[in-house]
C-alpha cells in the first residue's frame, strides 16, 4: 500500500495570526460519488451485484459538503410549539359588565421560510365553517319557503296562487343568495382538497428525490424520479416547488 499524504492548509486571518484549516475531501471538487446497491439487479442477475453511482455534487456550486435532502430541511425547519394564552375582556352577565380573565393551552406550527418554500404541498382549506355560516344564513329563506308552502297549501280568496309564490319564494330566493354564494365556494375547496389528495402521491414522489444545496441556495435532482424532471439543473426553491406542485397536478390551486 502506498504512501498516503496528507497537506494542511493555512490561510492568513485577519489579524496578522495563522488559522489552521483542517483538511476534508469535502472541500475539494465533489468529484467522489455516493454508490448505492441495485439489489433488484442483484436478484435478477443470480447474485450478482450491480452498483448505480448517483453524484450528489452541486451542479451549481460543484461541491458536496453543503448538500441536504429536501425531506430533511422540510423536518428540520417545521416544529410544533405547546403553550398557554392568557386573555381578558369584559363580559354582560345580569349584573351588568364584569371583567373576564382566563388561559388556554395553544399548538402552534411554526416553519423557517426554506421550509416553506420547499413545501410539497399548498396548504390545504377547509370548508367546515363556510359550510356552517352558509346552513345559519339560510334559516330565513327557509322560514320564507316554508310560509309560502304553507299559504299555497291554504288558498285564500282574494289572494291568488301567483302572487303568493312571487312574493314568499321570490322573497326567500333572494334571501338565499348569501348562503349560496358562500356554499360555492365552500364546494370549490372541497374540490381543491380533493385535487391535492388525488395528485400527492406523484408529487411526493419528485419532492422527496430533491436536493438542497446550502452554499449556493439552488435546488436540483441527482436522478430523474418521473419523466420531464430536468436531472442536475439547478433550480432555485420556488422553481423547484412549481416543478413538484406541477407533478401533482395542482400547480394552480396555490
Amino acid at each position: 500500500m502506498g504512501d498516503t499524504t496528507v497537506r494542511f492548509t493555512y490561510r492568513q486571518a485577519p489579524g496578522g495570526g495563522v488559522r489552521w484549516t483542517q483538511p476534508s475531501r469535502h472541500r475539494l471538487r465533489a468529484e467522489t460519488l455516493l454508490r448505492t446497491r441495485d439489489h433488484s439487479g442483484a436478484a435478477a442477475v443470480g447474485g450478482n451485484r450491480n452498483l448505480m453511482s448517483v453524484d450528489i455534487s452541486c451542479p451549481s456550486c460543484g461541491y458536496d459538503d453543503c448538500v441536504q435532502s429536501v425531506p430533511a430541511i422540510r423536518a428540520s425547519g417545521t416544529s410544533t410549539v405547546y403553550g398557554t394564552d392568557y386573555y381578558s375582556g369584559v363580559g354582560v352577565s345580569s349584573l351588568g359588565p364584569v371583567p373576564v380573565m382566563g388561559s388556554s393551552l395553544v399548538e402552534r406550527t411554526q416553519s423557517s421560510y426554506l421550509a416553506q418554500s420547499l413545501a410539497p404541498e399548498p396548504g390545504f382549506r377547509g370548508a367546515g365553517r363556510l359550510t356552517t355560516l352558509a346552513v345559519v344564513l339560510s334559516l330565513p329563506a327557509v322560514g320564507y319557503f316554508a310560509a309560502g308552502a304553507v299559504l299555497i297549501s291554504r288558498p285564500q280568496p282574494d289572494v291568488s296562487t301567483a302572487s303568493i309564490v312571487m312574493g314568499t319564494f321570490g322573497l326567500a330566493l333572494f334571501l338565499a343568495l348569501p348562503s349560496l354564494l358562500i356554499l360555492w365556494f365552500a364546494f370549490r375547496r372541497l374540490r381543491r382538497s380533493a385535487r391535492i389528495r388525488r395528485g400527492a402521491p406523484a408529487a411526493y414522489a419528485v419532492w422527496r428525490a430533491g436536493v438542497y444545496c446550502h452554499r449556493c441556495g439552488m435546488c436540483f435532482w441527482p436522478f430523474a424520479p418521473a419523466a420531464g424532471i430536468p436531472v442536475r439543473h439547478p433550480v432555485p426553491p420556488g422553481g423547484f416547488q412549481g416543478i413538484v406542485w406541477n407533478a401533482g397536478g395542482y400547480l394552480n390551486d396555490a
